[in-house]
């Protein structure tokens, strides 16, 4: 059985985000297109990524309702979002902000599951690993072991699932991977959601 935390979105609401998703990918094929150095576009999706990754944190900070009922992006903004965390390192800039903010695990929790609910299947993985990641810093295994079994069943290799399953099956507390995260060094030093 599906936990509603993963249950992707259907009807309208999967429609809509079909069609931001095809527009996300094109916008990535113009940054290609306008940025011919592989390290200059890598550079340039890592900037624009973290600084819109940033931006979304402090908005879902400022936000008080379930993503149900508000969410704290679009679905052109959710799109983007996804296809950035397929051709960047964001994911890692995620989690060292997750980290750093354990007061706001529940939102974060909400944001993730949001994203994964709204994710094309092609775009899953990520956003069900940092659901896992998000519910495991907040003590809730149980979505934690769902949010990794979405993630593998969308990409076997997902290196973050792989790494926080590894992570829990070595018996790691919430709190030790925190510290652990918070070590990590970030491209920019977490301004984040606070």
């Amino acid at each position: 059985m599906e936990l509603p935390a993963l249950t992707p979105v259907t009807g309208t609401a999967r429609k809509a985000m079909q069609e931001s998703t095809r527009r996300a990918e094109k916008r990535l094929r113009a940054y290609r297109e306008q940025t011919a150095a592989p390290h200059a576009l890598n550079e340039r999706l890592r900037t624009n990524g973290t600084r819109f990754l940033t931006e979304l944190f402090q908005r879902l900070q400022n936000t008080t309702t379930p993503p149900t009922e508000e969410a704290p992006a679009t679905d052109d903004e959710v799109a983007w979002l996804l296809v950035l965390l397929e051709v960047t390192h964001l994911s890692d800039e995620a989690l060292i902000r997750m980290a750093f903010d354990p007061d706001s695990m529940p939102a974060y929790v909400r944001f993730w599951s949001d994203l994964a609910r709204r994710a094309e299947p092609a775009y899953r993985a990520a956003p069900a690993a940092l659901l896992g990641y998000a519910a495991f810093l907040n003590g809730d295994t149980a979505l934690a072991d769902a949010a990794l079994e979405q993630a593998y069943r969308t990409d076997r290799r997902c290196g973050l699932a792989m790494l926080l399953d590894d992570l829990i099956r070595a018996g790691m507390t919430p709190a030790t991977l925190r510290s652990v995260l918070q070590q990590r060094p970030a491209s920019n030093p977490p301004s984040g959601p606070r």
